[in-house]
């Protein structure tokens, strides 16, 4: 039976059994289950509760009754009540909510709620209402908040002109909000917090918000679903994680916003965003930081005007089939021990780069990504400063320069990726890097693959270069190993080795070059095993002096008016290979034993001064060429500084000769471990000491060889399982009868070893070291407080170093001394007012943890000769003296 109606009429007298009322609370508290309350036209000041379930409604229709309250809350709800198209305003105090619904499951319909206390409309007590049409305004605080345990269904609400947050849920709650408008609020549109907490926001908008707090927070472990949702116009940033939360947000969009489209902070803050847009964002699309870690799949981002993806301080990224692109700085940025992983993504139209990747413990995984049209100088990818990135089956292309990795312990692997129309260089890898390259193709650039400087190598295999200005370029003493490389129509060189330059090239072959196949310029030794050049114009190999060394090499078809039969002056600096050959050497392939001028010496068996890879071809017992161990002492203590160094590397050396000549007077031989740590800063000589080690051990003949293979984390450590134990085996391998330097080992054991193989690397080292303990010297090297946590918390692997090796920091004066080195070299010179700048600019310049030491040296004077270009390009009339000149005028500006 239905229930009754019973009438509100301002004004009437109490008339029971007519059922008129004068007030609301009068009828409420008449009225019995199932029975309706209908209110006339006016203003009523009561703060009513509804304790049973009745229906609340307007005579006249909605927005024709205000309810006002005078001391306390306008309207609690305690019952399963359905209320309809009132006007409900709060009481002045600051708990005086408009409206509050406890422990039920009420409908409430058409409301207007107005409030100027801590909380407009709240819910809570495990409270479940259905919420429709309605609009919540409080400029002092909160529009809607939904707490202990409550539900709650809200649909096409408007919550606006609030004081701090427009939605506030917390302690477990989890509402359900949907085709809402969150607007001109002061604090989130949408917080969410508490172990818990959640929730789900469907096609929902928020937009003009504070411009100092993002539009939707999620906090202490708060789990809520963002869906179809709009957010805009918001300066204080789109969606913000952090405490350990974890939402989801599907398929929403995020732009003109604030700081951040998404930012993510904060050890066990997780989440994802999937199919979702973020544009036109004041600074980055996506910031993960602080440990947190968050996935992006069928993502766009773009209009970014910082980065579109940053990654720093031990955060964790996962990029999956998502678009990048327009972006004011690089399209992702990795820096501080994080991680990021892309995967079937695209990058176009970055201003600075592609990716960039940097710091020590930065890693990244590139599989399958577009990188393409930057707008900006600055290479498509970066890898610098002791970060390791992989990239597989990745395309690279319209951009500046493709790839550049440079610093002391940065690694870069690269497998079956493709470069072109590139303007500058494909690969260009810098002092301290090491590379491996494998089954690549690059076409259509100035410069395919160059090392720039010394102590930067590694290996590039299976590679084919095509039509670039050069194919392969090593300068400053750089060493990689080069493997059945193609370079196929080189404008220029297709190799070329200057400035002191080094490399072991294996089975490669230069065709149809406009210059050189090969040329190798005064100083360099490189080496050349089964090489083949065929229809250069200028001519296959041409060797300045007499350092490079070649074995079993042919040239065919190179050099002016040659034919393709191989007739002519194809040989090595000219010398006639085919029909003009020596006699017995058959058709293109180069005399062995030349003596002329200019021209290298040719062997059937290569012995390879300094190589850093693999055995020697003339077989396992032969030794690289050694100097003497009283000239590589004396290249030892011509060093800059490390004082203390030297004498420990002197003491070793006189324990190991001395040792010798026990041995030769029939004595016992004290055992010696000879693996070491080298502990200290960047740029501190580490890698240079631990070349003449190795070479002055071969000298005194402990060593078969002494070269030195210089590894990181990236050349030891595979990407699944299975596959880091041969890696690190081919590794020990290449170092076998010389030294294997295992730069920033404690990177090796990551503070989190449950998903990494860093273990698997150090338990092969182990057996490996104990194996061959007298063919290998391992040494090891990184910051020092890295490395004693490393060896302390592995002790099986540090029991096998005999002793530890600390490398200070540079003097003031040191680094004076090491510029005017690099200043003599590039034949420049100083002023005596100029040095002693140089000094107190040395003396002032900031060091941190990560001071780079030589490094620093290095930038200083390349600042140094940019000003002085600088200065001088608007002196035409400049002299000789002036050319060479640097003046204190020219030192860089301290930082700060």
């Amino acid at each position: 039976m239905a229930g009754r109606v019973l009438q509100v009429v301002q004004g009437t007298r109490w008339r029971r059994r007519s059922g008129e009322y004068s007030s609301i609370g009068q009828a409420v508290a008449a009225a019995a289950p199932g029975d309706s309350v209908v209110v006339a036209a006016g203003t009523y000041q009561e703060d009513l509760v509804v304790s049973v379930p009745i229906t609340l409604t307007c005579a006249d229709g909605p927005g024709t009754v205000s309810l006002e309250a005078v001391d306390g809350v306008a309207l609690t709800l305690l019952a399963d009540a359905a209320v309809h198209g009132l006007n409900v305003v709060g009481g002045a105090g600051v708990l005086s909510s408009a409206v509050v619904v406890d422990g039920c499951a009420p409908v409430l319909e058409e409301l207007t709620l107005r409030a100027v206390s801590v909380i407009a409309f709240e819910v809570r007590g495990g409270a479940d209402p259905m919420v429709r049409r309605c609009r919540i305004a409080n400029p002092q605080g909160i529009g809607v908040g939904v707490t202990g345990m409550a539900r709650g269904t809200f649909e096409d609400c408007d919550i606006a002109e609030t004081g701090r947050e427009g939605v506030d849920v917390r302690d477990g709650a989890r509402p359900a909000l949907s085709n809402c408008r969150v607007r001109d609020v002061a604090g989130h549109g949408l917080r969410f917090s508490g172990p818990g907490t959640g929730g789900t926001v469907t096609d929902c908008e928020i937009h003009d918000g504070s411009d100092t707090e993002p539009a939707v927070f999620a906090g202490d472990q708060a789990m809520p679903q963002l869906v179809s949702c709009h957010i805009h116009d918001v300066g204080g940033g789109g969606i913000c994680v952090a405490g350990g939360a974890a939402p989801t947000v599907l398929d929403c969009r995020v732009e003109r916003v604030g700081w951040a489209g998404i930012s993510v902070g904060g050890q066990s803050s997780s989440g994802s965003a999937v199919r979702t847009e973020i544009t036109a964002v004041k600074g980055t699309g996506v910031q993960v930081d602080d440990l947190a870690s968050f996935t992006l799949e069928d993502c766009t981002i773009r209009d970014a005007e910082a980065n579109g993806v940053s990654v720093d301080r031990g955060g964790t990224a996962t990029l999956v089939g998502c678009r990048l692109r327009d972006t004011g700085r690089s399209g992702v940025d990795v820096h501080g021990h994080s991680e990021v992983t892309l995967t079937n993504c695209t990058l176009r139209s970055f201003g600075r780069n592609g990716l960039s990747i940097a710091d020590h413990g930065a890693r990244a995984s590139v599989i399958d990504c577009e990188f393409h049209d930057s707008t900006g100088g600055h290479p498509a990818v970066w890898v610098g400063d002791g970060a390791d990135a992989a990239l597989g089956d990745c395309r690279i292309h319209d951009v500046l320069d493709a790839v550049k990795v440079g610093g002391v312990g940065t690694g870069l692997s690269m497998q079956g990726c493709e470069i072109h129309d590139v303007e500058e260089t494909a690969i260009s890898v810098g002092q301290g890097a090491i590379v491996s390259v494998n089954g690549c193709r690059i076409r259509k650039g100035t410069t395919g693959i160059w090392f720039t400087e010394s102590d930067c190598g590694g290996i590039i295999a299976d590679c084919v270069i095509e039509d670039v200005t050069d194919g392969v370029s090593v300068t400053g003493a750089a060493g990689p190993t080069v493997r059945r490389v193609t370079v196929d129509r080189a404008t220029g060189e297709g190799i070329r080795i200057s400035g002191g330059g080094r490399g072991d090239f294996e089975d490669c072959e230069i065709a149809n070059g406009r210059g050189f196949g090969v040329h190798v310029r005064e100083g360099c030794q490189p080496s050349f095993m089964r090489c083949r050049t065929r229809g250069n114009v200028k001519g296959g190999f041409e060797f300045a002096d007499a350092g490079p060394i070649a074995a079993e090499c042919t040239s065919q078809g190179d050099g002016p008016g040659t034919g393709t039969d191989g007739s002519g002056t194809g040989g090595a600096g000219g010398t006639g290979s085919g029909g003009g050959g020596e006699p017995g050497t058959g058709p293109g392939l180069l005399a062995p034993q030349s003596k002329l001028a200019g021209v290298a010496t040719l062997t059937e068996r290569l012995s390879v001064p300094g190589a850093r890879d693999g055995g020697s071809p003339g077989g396992d017992d032969e030794r690289a060429e050694t100097r003497t161990p009283e000239e590589l002492l004396a290249e030892l203590d011509a060093l800059v500084g490390l004082a203390s160094v030297k004498t420990e590397v002197r003491n070793l050396i006189d324990l190991i000769s001395v040792g010798r000549r026990r041995e030769e007077a029939g004595l016992k031989a004290p055992t010696l471990r000879r693996h070491l740590v080298f502990t200290g800063s960047p740029g501190t000589g580490k890698t240079t000491v631990a070349r003449l080690y190795g070479e002055i051990a071969a000298a005194l003949g402990v060593l078969r060889r002494g070269h030195l293979v210089e590894v990181s984390r990236v050349d030891l450590v595979g990407e699944h399982i299975g596959s880091t134990a041969p890696r690190t085996k081919e590794v020990f391998d290449r170092a076998r009868g010389g030294v294997l330097f295992i730069d920033e080992a404690y990177s090796l054991a990551p503070p989190d070893p449950s998903r990494d193989f860093g273990r698997e690397a150090i338990d092969t080292l182990v057996k490996l070291m104990e194996d061959h303990r007298d063919d290998v010297v391992v040494i090891v090297a990184g910051y020092t407080d890295e490395m004693e946590r490393f060896l302390s918390s592995n002790p099986g692997f540090g029991s096998r170093f005999s002793r530890t090796i600390t490398f200070q920091d540079y003097s003031a004066e040191d680094l004076v001394e090491i510029t005017g080195k690099q200043v003599a070299e590039h034949e420049y010179v100083l002023t005596d007012a100029a040095r002693g700048s140089l000094l107190t600019y040395f003396r002032r310049l900031p060091r941190g943890s990560g001071f780079g030491n030589a490094r620093e040296a290095r930038r200083t004077f390349e600042t140094m000769i940019e000003n002085h270009a600088s200065r001088l390009a608007r002196m035409p009339e400049a002299g000789m003296e002036e050319l060479r000149t640097l003046h204190a005028a020219d030192l860089p500006d301290l930082p700060g």
